[in-house]
């Protein structure tokens, strides 16, 4: 990939591209994706210096979120994002990787400058597809076609199939025997992730844009709650609500909401903390129309009636409304989190019978174990050829003394792509002790230890591997909300208490190296890439 960054065309063509002029550099780079901006900053200095500019990564916000605003910037995007948002991020690009192990996109790691706009962008994208905002029934993205709307249709249809609609896929039940497994799953959806909801207009895609920069909590808050569906017109579940207060009130300011409005969004969390209040739901409204847009937020009774109970707070902004006013205008929503949402206080199954986590969740649990195996396969395969490489690589007695041996400095490249750095010792050593010492493992170059390091090489590669990724496999395994998907047996788990987890994670993180059945599905995924290359390499130095 970076050759196709750092060369417009093949070796012949006159014009490469750092000999452009420097303004038409930055509009080529302003066309790539995140994933490709990420390789550009170890491609050349000038073009990581054009990246890493205020200037550019803010274009670039802007662009990726399709927010025109002037005050959308890249620093506005959360450093910190929700665990569990990330391990699907993490979890869905490594599965779409290891589908097409050709891609051009890299999968992105934590430490990447471009991970948090990657997983936003990706966690925004889950959140409106889980609310039903994911069109594949051929509505236009045209504004104006929202009022063309045949009157044969129904009044207030949810914007995506049911299939997509949070509260109407049980996806963790799905019968395999059906012909639905992990994979099928995962590629549908990713297929709804890579597309921008096409019955959604930009108008209303903009203020969830904005509002999720503004809470950043909002997102992973609203995606575990008991309802949570776009629609087109004015509210389903909560047309109580709507009929005897929002309306009434809508009118008398004469918004262009209280007829009706283009689009709605329900939202109810679990029970309200307000006192005397044991009956009553916290619940949110959101009404849009082209230029303005309706926050309702109060209590409802429980399922089924849903009948109005109080309100919190009602008001009505602007769709161009900047990311700072908004996050002064909308302070009464952090009062609906006060609760503490996720796997401490809901049903875990009932969680993952929505598409998020569900699917993140069947990966784990139907494709992990065949990543494993195929691990262990290709470093007894990898074993395999360092030992004939190492044996037919000699050179004369005149060169070297006895006690020592040849290593082609090819395969040094090879152990060091494993992270095994081979040493050279002009010293007899026989205990394996020293070499168990050595953190990554180095490998000493002596006739009297040849023996013993092709004897616990596979032990070694693997030592080396948990190395390079046990710091990503405790970040997983230490939050509870990841770890209930990545962990067999607490995923098996219907109430799964905190303090059950927490014990659950402490033994786990206490052991000096994690087994690989419970790393997370991605770390698989890029710890076989890596042995990939170490066998390239020797496929290479084998012809």
């Amino acid at each position: 990939m970076s050759s196709r960054i750092s060369c417009v065309g093949s070796p012949d063509t006159r014009t490469q591209l750092l000999d452009l002029p420097l303004e038409i550099i930055k509009e080529i780079l302003g066309e790539l994706p995140s994933e490709a901006l990420h390789v550009c900053l170890s491609v050349h200095p000038t073009l990581a210096k054009i990246v890493r500019d205020s200037f550019f990564l803010n274009r670039h916000t802007r662009k990726e979120l399709h927010l025109p605003d002037d005050d959308v910037r890249f620093e506005m995007l959360p450093e910190c994002f929700s665990p569990l948002l990330e391990l699907w991020y993490l979890t869905n690009a490594a599965a779409t990787r290891k589908r097409s192990p050709n891609q051009l996109r890299p999968v992105l790691s934590r430490n990447s400058l471009f991970f948090p706009l990657v997983s936003f962008k990706h966690s925004l994208q889950t959140w409106l597809v889980q609310a039903g905002a994911a069109d594949l029934t051929g509505h236009s993205n045209n504004n104006n076609n929202v009022n063309n709307k045949s009157s044969n249709s129904a009044e207030n249809d949810c914007i995506s199939i049911n299939m997509c609609n949070s509260n109407n896929w049980p996806v963790s039940t799905l019968p395999q025997e059906a012909g639905v497994g992990a994979g099928a799953l995962a590629e549908a959806c990713h297929m709804l992730l890579m597309h921008k909801p096409s019955g959604l207009p930009n108008f209303a895609s903009r203020v969830i844009t904005k509002l999720s920069l503004a809470l950043p909590d909002f997102l992973e808050r609203t995606l575990y709650t008991q309802h949570l569906t776009f629609h087109r017109g004015s509210p389903v579940t909560l047309a109580h609500t709507w009929e005897t207060f929002l309306q009434p009130q809508l009118r008398a300011r004469q918004s262009p909401c209280s007829v009706k409005p283009r689009f709605s969004l329900e939202i109810v969390f679990g029970q309200t903390d307000v006192e005397e209040s044991s009956l009553r739901l916290d619940a949110m409204i959101i009404l849009f129309d082209t230029e303005s847009w309706v926050l309702w937020i109060g209590t409802v009774a429980p399922f089924p009636a849903c009948k109005h109970g109080g309100t919190l707070t009602l008001k009505t902004l602007d769709v161009d409304i900047s990311i700072s006013s908004l996050r002064e205008d909308v302070g009464d929503i952090k009062s609906v989190f006060n609760t503490e949402f996720g796997v401490e206080s809901i049903n875990h199954r009932w969680m993952l019978q929505k598409l998020f986590p569900g699917v993140c969740h069947m990966i784990h649990a139907q494709k992990r174990q065949g990543l494993v195996d195929q691990l262990d396969s290709r470093i007894e395969l990898l074993v395999g050829h360092i030992q004939a490489i190492s044996s037919n690589r000699t050179l004369s007695q005149s060169s070297f003394t006895s006690r020592e041996s040849y290593l082609h400095p090819k395969l040094r490249a090879v152990l060091r792509t494993v992270g095994i750095v081979p040493r050279n010792l002009h010293s007899e050593i026989s205990t394996r002790d020293t070499l168990t010492q050595r953190c990554p493992l180095q490998y000493i170059e002596s006739n009297s230890l040849a023996h013993a390091y092709t004897v616990h090489l596979p032990t070694d590669i693997r030592l080396s591997l948990h190395a390079m990724f046990n710091q990503e496999v405790q970040t997983t395994l230490g939050n509870r909300k990841s770890h209930v998907i990545v962990c067999e047996t607490c995923s098996q788990l219907w109430f799964p208490k905190r303090a059950t987890l927490d014990a659950c994670i402490a033994c786990w993180l206490g052991l000096p190296q994690i087994p690989v059945s419970l790393w997370p599905y991605h770390a698989l995924v890029k710890a076989l890439e890596v042995v990939d290359s170490a066998l390239e390499a020797c496929a290479g130095l084998s012809q």
